[in-house]
């Protein structure tokens, strides 16, 4: 039992190392009423076989109002990139007019299903949309965030630049009905600097989301870059 756990660590150890070097890109190449198509390049030296990628769907106003999970298969040599067609569901086929792709997870092609997790936000491949940067779902800082079904009022609060490190924290938050975030939380990023993350904690518990019928969870991402 002991040598099995070992090797299940090990495992998890080798797919952080291939996840950050942003091995499978995906943008946004045309919407249809029923369908999007997505590019997926790969710009490692191994077959990717299959995708999780996470679709973003904005209404007139650039709000989001829903969002699609899908497991893609891909098949994608390595320097190439394909082009899929994913279907869109009822919901957002009912008022989406821009749309944007997030890729989630990937698997490379015989490596038992080993999985190299992966987060748009955190490691630049989020497609910035047919339309350009819809507004509420990132900022010019290059901060973003998630919350199905609901926007952001006025603008995104930025952490002060009083930071240590350089990275990314990621933020969950719990939002009430009334758009107030009641509740804000470190969940992961790339950032161990306790002051910096406190900053976007700071930040994140100051954010004013649209009314809703219920308490939500949802993301903020803050990136730190020194200039």
């Amino acid at each position: 039992m002991k040598r099995l756990f070992i090797l299940f660590v090990a495992s998890v150890m080798a797919a952080g190392a291939i996840a950050e070097e942003n091995d499978l890109s995906a943008k946004v190449f045309q919407k249809g009423y029923g369908d999007v198509k997505i590019v997926f390049t790969n710009h490692s030296d191994t077959t990717i076989e299959s995708a999780e990628v996470r679709l973003f769907y904005y209404d007139k106003q650039g709000n989001q109002f829903h969002y699609q999970d899908k497991n893609v298969s891909i098949n994608v040599e390595p320097k190439l990139s394909i082009t899929k067609e994913i279907h869109i569901d009822d919901v957002a086929q009912g008022g989406s007019v821009n749309v944007t792709v997030q890729v989630k997870s990937y698997t490379f092609k015989g490596q038992n299903g080993l999985t190299a997790m992966r987060m748009g936000s955190l490691f630049g491949n989020t497609d910035d949309g047919l339309k350009g940067n819809p507004a509420g779902h990132s900022s010019s800082a290059g901060n973003s965030w998630s919350l199905s079904g609901r926007g952001i009022k006025g603008s995104l609060p930025q952490p002060s630049n009083k930071f240590n490190q350089e990275g990314c924290v990621i933020v969950e938050v719990l939002v009430n009905a009334k758009g107030d975030v009641i509740s804000a939380t470190h969940k992961g990023g790339t950032i161990s600097d306790k002051k910096t993350i406190k900053l976007a904690l700071d930040a994140a518990r100051k954010a004013k989301f649209t009314e809703g019928d219920n308490d939500q969870i949802g993301t903020i991402t803050y990136n730190f870059k020194f200039n």
